[in-house]
């Protein structure tokens, strides 16, 4: 559940220190690099985790944090680096204009927050099951009949 808090306050800084980035930094082209560079190193993150723990593949945390790293994040920064001074009005991403890719991106990362605060809150009730190899065990760490577990996803205290 740590790494849970963890990320959900790492998704929530990175908006803090994105709107900051803007307000403080000049130009706001350098700005957008700066949030991008911030934006991909999140949602790597978030991946390499996942390629660490089968448990975690297994959560709306990393669903989402795949699909915000690239299908939004990974194609916004490299067409940013490859169209740095041109207007961002000006650029399409598969097609789609600048500013509605950016509407898109930010439907992305809203629903990592919430894949984020999901898996939080199901850690933290127990209602979320782990399934494989024919078991079903709760979060706790107990089996449906109230007995031990040894379930991957029991953390230490």
């Amino acid at each position: 559940m740590r790494k849970f808090r963890w990320l959900m306050g790492a998704e929530l800084g990175s908006v803090v220190g994105v709107t900051l980035l803007f307000r403080l930094v000049e130009p706001k082209v350098v700005a957008a690099l700066w949030a991008g560079a911030l934006f991909v190193a999140l949602g790597a993150t978030i991946v390499l985790i996942g390629t660490r723990s089968r448990e975690f593949r297994r959560t709306w945390t990393f669903r989402a944090g795949v699909l915000h790293l690239f299908a939004t994040a990974i194609p916004l920064f490299i067409t940013r680096l490859f169209t740095y001074g041109t207007e961002f009005r000006a650029v399409t991403i598969f097609g789609i204009s600048g500013p509605v890719f950016h509407r898109l991106s930010e439907g992305v990362y809203l629903l990592l927050i919430a894949g984020t605060g999901f898996d939080l809150w199901s850690h933290r009730t127990g209602h979320r099951t782990v399934r494989g190899r024919g078991e079903k065990t709760l979060i706790d760490g107990t089996d449906r009949e109230g007995g031990p577990s040894d379930s991957p996803l029991k953390e230490n205290p």
